[in-house]
């Protein structure tokens, strides 16, 4: 009676979930079981070391500041949607995302310093404060490549390549890839004049 007691009492938090031996449903939401997960991410982990990157792994907590700093201060993944956790005079945050956390950790241990680019990726979990609903969840799996080091556009295409070879891995067909660009320090301030104007006559 007192696991059933705690089976009726205790249950994942809202917006996460479990990972089990075998699939099953929460919320709405099909969640594989532990074999698909090693499976896809042994393909990464293939995928990366084909490609020559190595993985890093950084603390679930970081200083807030730091993640404010790489997100930007005003966005909603700041004010709105972070976990964060007070101990004494500091303030630490639930990683939202990993490229913050990854370029902190290349300067802090002087990875830069080894000489040429320095390829690396990450697995693990992200936490936001978002609403939780169907396929949305408050922590969830991320995977990312940072690629630091390098000015040169080939390391863009390297970027694009290997996560293209990624989807290859899985079967993905039928994708299209879309390229932007905010442009260099010198074209910004135009963009932002040029924001100013369109959206001037709606101010109100």
């Amino acid at each position: 009676s007192g696991l059933r007691s705690m089976r009726l009492m205790f249950k994942t938090i809202r917006g996460t979930f479990d990972v089990l031996p075998e699939a099953h449903d929460t919320g709405g939401s099909a969640i594989p079981g532990s074999p698909a997960w090693r499976h896809v991410e042994g393909v990464v982990r293939e995928r990366m070391n084909r490609f020559g990157f190595e993985e890093v792994r950084t603390p679930i907590l970081e200083p807030v500041d730091l993640v404010a700093r790489g997100v930007g201060g005003t966005t909603d993944i700041v004010q709105k949607e972070m976990f964060t956790v007070e101990r004494g005079r500091e303030t630490y945050v639930l990683r939202p995302e990993v490229t913050a956390p990854v370029v902190r950790a290349a300067l802090q241990h002087n990875l830069l310093q080894k000489g040429g680019a320095q390829r690396l990726y990450y697995i693990g979990p992200c936490f936001r404060a978002e609403r939780p609903q169907k396929g949305r969840f408050r922590q969830f799996h991320q995977f990312g490549v940072e690629l630091l080091g390098s000015e040169q556009a080939e390391a863009d295409v390297e970027v694009i390549s290997n996560l293209r070879s990624i989807y290859d891995a899985f079967g993905v067909t039928e994708t299209r890839l879309r390229l932007n660009t905010i442009g260099d320090a010198s074209d910004r301030p135009r963009y932002l004049e040029a924001l100013r104007a369109h959206f001037a006559p709606y101010a109100a």
